[in-house]
């Protein structure tokens, strides 16, 4: 009888592993799209449950399917995620008869239940609340019953799901309050599919972190999972070292990502952060007036943003947050000296583009360029010559409309990058919403409302300094008394670092300057070493014929207090202010999401310590947070416990 059981087994059994789909990028349309509802129906009872009707009995992997949707129904959550917890528990589903019906029949209990997952406490405590079994002698819950199998492991993932989903995630929380609702449902539920099985604490906390990272590194239409030629699948290694250099290291958890991953037809198709977001999230705080902020929002476009004479003005450089447009606009120059436009940008003379190409004449690129009355216009004018698949958006239409008046039409270059005075204008905007800042160099402190400082003061991160046609941000003194500057500007050719200094400044100040805005520029900016580094001697600049005193010179300080003004910075024992510009620069880089560091990879300088990048930092009051909230959930029995405002819109 043991025999023919065995034998009745293998033949009246479904292995659906063999099924797995891989996500690959041309797939991002898949039907599998899940919702983001991952709430459980508290409505569902016992009470006026009715039998279901099974599909013929000679195909058991269209019951298994049908349970899936029907589990994934009864618990709001799309049916793809019951199909995969199915594959990780080994894709069976054994029957001693060669016909079974899995509403009347157990699974072979002399093996392991068809929903044991490696590394889980299961307890199968939840009936199917649908469903009438015919047998009455079949013990229920039980994890040789598939249905309740399906149906109690499920509810104890969307558990989970739902505490990951409210987690305190520290730093990034506001990134991943950003995300799509379908997107935000595949991390919580790998995280929850980690918790589930076992897996490590700090494991578990950077996992959202590191899904960010591998959208950071991937390329258009690049695949996380490969394919194997055994016909399994793996992680692609240069993102399995992600994995691992930020905690998650087991080689269980890496085989649980990678089947789940596998199915995440979204990561698969994006290639940046901001296609898999509903909403646009700054690197910094909008209308927040704190140095720390301003140095982030001034830092976050270093070597993004193409130097454009006339960029930035008249209401394009008062947007709340980044246009995705400058850094497209930038990347559309040649990147090799021999070809035509390297090295160059749009100027008062002698400018180049890639829209116009050279143009001599004064004022050339932007007198030729089309205005346009729509952001759809704009986008259409530069499908051409730039890639626009990220500008083509709900988010990116937004932003833009949100703070741009179209309907008198704009000059189609002042969206595309900053000048000099256009860069301070936004940087102003970006923290302030006290007063609108779209001045020129020339009269950009007293039109814009910023207190004069007497020339040679000491002057103070996030003080402007401007003479005739040019003015740059301060960032910081390279020592405290030094008279030598680190600065930020829009200059030809980009947004960059550079280096200002009084006339009696040491010349070992000098070149400290020097060396902290070069590294920052290769760093932050992921600028080439032909990206000249200006330096400025302030007592040499602002000399014109056509000023009254022979030299226009000015120092401009922020009428108010900075709210961070008397704050000390814990790391360093003192105030922003009191910071070196180092000091201060990789004060920032600490706090700068990856995504805007565009240099990490290639940077190998000394100056800057960029370890915090290599790994995922976790806040230990987060870790903490999380683990009290997840222990409360395991304690939990009733499944309905969870459910009442969980899910907030």
């Amino acid at each position: 009888m043991l025999i023919k059981r065995i034998v009745a087994s293998v033949i009246a059994s479904v292995m659906i592993v063999g099924t797995t789909q891989v996500a690959y990028a041309a797939e991002a349309e898949s039907s599998d799209a899940p919702e983001m509802t991952i709430t459980i129906d508290s409505s569902i009872s016992s009470e006026g449950t009715t039998e279901v009707t099974t599909p013929a009995l000679d195909d058991l992997a269209v019951q298994l399917n049908d349970m899936y949707v029907e589990v994934g129904r009864n618990l709001n959550i799309d049916y793809i995620y019951v199909k995969i917890l199915h594959l990780l528990a080994g894709g069976k589903a054994v029957y001693a008869d060669k016909l079974p019906n899995i509403y009347s029949e157990t699974t072979v209990e002399s093996m392991q239940g068809p929903f044991d997952i490696e590394g889980a406490t299961q307890t199968y405590s939840v009936q199917a609340p649908w469903v009438v079994c015919p047998d009455e002698e079949i013990e229920r819950p039980s994890k040789y019953y598939i249905v309740d199998a399906a149906y109690s492991t499920t509810s104890d993932i969307v558990k989970l799901m739902n505490q990951r989903y409210f987690a305190d995630r520290g730093q990034m929380q506001d990134y991943f309050d950003a995300l799509s609702k379908e997107v935000k449902t595949n991390i919580v539920f790998c995280e929850a599919v980690m918790e589930y099985i076992g897996s490590d604490r700090e494991a578990i906390e950077s996992f959202y972190s590191i899904y960010e990272k591998i959208l950071y590194e991937k390329k258009t239409g690049e695949n996380v999972i490969e394919a194997n030629g055994d016909g399994t699948f793996s992680i692609k290694d240069k993102f399995k070292q992600i994995f691992i250099s930020n905690n998650i290291t087991s080689e269980r958890d890496l085989e649980v990502l990678c089947l789940i991953l596998s199915f995440d037809s979204k990561l698969a198709a994006s290639s940046s952060p901001d296609e898999v977001k509903d909403e646009y999230v700054a690197p910094y705080k909008i209308d927040y007036t704190s140095r720390e902020n301003m140095m982030l929002a001034a830092m976050s476009v270093v070597g993004k943003v193409r130097y454009v004479w006339g960029g930035g003005h008249l209401d394009t450089g008062t947007l709340n947050g980044i246009n995705p447009a400058w850094q497209a606009f930038y990347e559309a120059y040649p990147t090799e000296p021999e070809d035509a436009g390297f090295g160059r940008c749009i100027q008062p003379t002698g400018c180049w583009c890639p829209i116009h190409g050279a143009v001599e004449a004064e004022n050339g690129c932007l007198m030729s360029a089309e205005t346009v009355y729509s952001v759809e216009e704009y986008i259409d004018s530069r499908k051409e010559v730039i890639d626009t698949s990220e500008l083509d958006t709900e988010i990116y239409k937004n932003l833009l409309n949100s703070d741009i008046d179209f309907s008198r039409g704009v000059n189609s270059h002042r969206l595309d990058g900053f000048d000099c005075s256009g860069y301070a204008s936004w940087v102003y905007n970006q923290i302030s919403s006290t007063r609108t800042y779209d001045c020129g160099a020339r009269n950009f402190i007293s039109a814009g409302g910023l207190r004069s400082i007497a020339y040679g003061s000491e002057m103070l991160p996030g003080d402007v300094f401007s003479w005739g046609s040019h003015i740059v941000v301060v960032a910081g003194a390279v020592r405290d008394g030094s008279k030598a500057y680190v600065i930020l500007e829009a200059s030809p050719n980009t947004v960059k670092f550079g280096v200002m200094y009084y006339g009696s400044a040491r010349q070992s100040d000098i070149n400290t300057a020097i060396n902290v805005a070069r590294e920052a520029n290769d760093l932050i900016g992921g600028l080439p070493l032909t990206e000249k580094t200006h330096i400025y001697n302030m007592d040499s600049v602002g000399f014109s014929e056509d000023e009254p005193t022979g030299r226009y010179a000015e120092i401009g300080r922020l009428q108010y207090y900075f709210l961070d003004e008397n704050i000390i910075i814990a790391e360093y024992g003192k105030k922003i202010k009191d910071m070196t510009a180092q000091e201060i620069i990789q004060y920032t880089l600490n706090n700068m999401n990856e995504k805007y560091v565009t240099g990490l990879s290639t940077y190998t300088g000394s100056i800057y310590d960029v370890s915090t990048f290599k790994s995922v930092s976790i806040d230990a009051e987060v870790m903490a947070s999380n683990e009290q909230a997840m222990q409360s959930v395991l304690e939990s029995t009733e499944v309905e416990s969870l459910v009442d405002g969980l899910v907030k819109e």
